[in-house]
């Protein structure tokens, strides 16, 4: 595999006060019938013109109908009566004017988010087919081609996007339900994303946490590729390492076992902080069981709050975006159905704007606390 950088969106241009635009040149083969680059004109909204908008991108050349579908069900694509569906969070559908292309966008999609492709031939000939998604937990963004692939009205497609497969795309050529061909990507790069911490703890079962952590109170440990703490009085764990960054985004996996709703339980991602255990300094965004509720505090004084019912066992992700030269805090939950789009807690302070320490905390009794990963960039 060919690994590159990623850069933001070198060749963008200023077009009005709201959107952004920039020619996006899509990854092509290397061989002599596809010398000439497809390119299309892709907008960015202003306020989103940083690497929070890497997510799944789809290009489409060719007599082939596009649609995704989440985890959940929700759809993306031809609705079948001249319309799309626009079901999945934070997406968009879109035929440039003047092409067959097919253009999907998926804000903040990762590979493990998990998402199903299907494809639909509407004519005869073949069907150029490129798509790009990241798995931030690996720190990479994958940018896959398909190339020259025979279609005819009716030949169906699936490709199951989710870590460890492979990209291999499923080939029903005739349309009878049963698929012909299993084909692999034409050509892959991979590429490293460009983060400032990331760790997905993808290692032996350990009391050892690894360099990349210092334990501030209690035990913690690596258990099935996971941070696990088990409740029992007042736990922290922090990055070795502080970071000056000051516009920043965070997100991590999560999810807590047993008996939540204990009178003192809560656990915690802190941010901003010198220290996570003991008194810390800095920023946390706070689940309380026996409130019901998710907040954002500066310390000890409160920012925000929302009402939020976590189900213990299932896996839940948080995201941070955080700018310190404003001071602006946007605290997004994803509770299953993608990261809505408006934040669920949102402050404006400037006490820290460095990013600093990351770390979790854990208190109370009864319950278990597990992290997959958590990435910064």
């Amino acid at each position: 595999m060919n690994i590159a950088p990623l850069t933001r969106f070198p060749t963008a241009v200023a077009i009005d006060a709201d959107s952004y635009y920039y020619w996006k040149v899509w990854f092509r083969v290397p061989i002599p019938e596809h010398e000439i680059d497809l390119v299309t004109w892709q907008p960015v909204p202003r306020d989103e013109w940083d690497l929070n908008t890497e997510g799944l991108e789809a290009l489409m050349a060719s007599p082939v109908d596009l649609h995704f579908y989440d985890r959940y069900g929700n759809h993306l694509g031809p609705d079948g009566s001249g319309g799309f569906d626009i079901e999945i969070p934070a997406s968009s559908y879109e035929i440039p004017e003047g092409t067959d292309y097919k253009v999907a966008f998926v804000k903040n999609a990762d590979l493990s988010d998990e998402y199903d492709v299907r494809l639909v031939g509407t004519g005869a000939g073949t069907f150029d087919f490129n798509l790009l998604i990241p798995e931030r937990s690996a720190g990479v963004k994958y940018d896959v081609a398909y190339v020259d692939v025979p279609v005819i009205t009716g030949t169906l497609g699936a490709i199951d996007l989710q870590p460890g497969t492979g990209f291999t795309l499923s080939l029903d050529l005739d349309g009878d339900g049963q698929f012909d061909q299993q084909l692999a990507p034409t050509a892959m790069q991979t590429r490293t994303l460009p983060y400032i911490f990331a760790d997905d703890f993808d290692r032996p079962d350990s009391s050892d946490l690894g360099s990349n952590w210092v334990e501030e109170a209690g035990d913690w440990d690596i258990v099935d590729g996971q941070l696990h703490a088990q409740a029992n009085g007042e736990q922290g764990v922090g990055a070795t390492e502080s970071f000056s960054d000051t516009q920043y985004v965070v997100e991590t996996r999560f999810r807590a076992t047993g008996n939540l709703p204990g009178p003192y339980n809560a656990f915690a991602l802190g941010f901003g902080a010198e220290d996570v255990g003991g008194d810390p300094t800095g920023y946390s965004v706070t689940y309380v069981p026996a409130w019901g509720k998710l907040k954002l505090t500066r310390e000890y004084t409160f920012l925000d709050h929302a009402s939020v019912t976590l189900v213990p066992g299932q896996w839940y992700q948080l995201k941070v975006v955080r700018d310190g030269d404003t001071g602006l805090i946007q605290v997004y939950l994803d509770e299953g159905q993608g990261y809505p789009e408006t934040p669920t807690l949102e402050a404006v302070d400037s006490a820290y704007p460095d990013l600093r320490r990351l770390g979790w905390a854990v208190l109370g009794s009864g319950y278990d606390l597990y992290v997959d990963w958590i990435v910064a960039q």
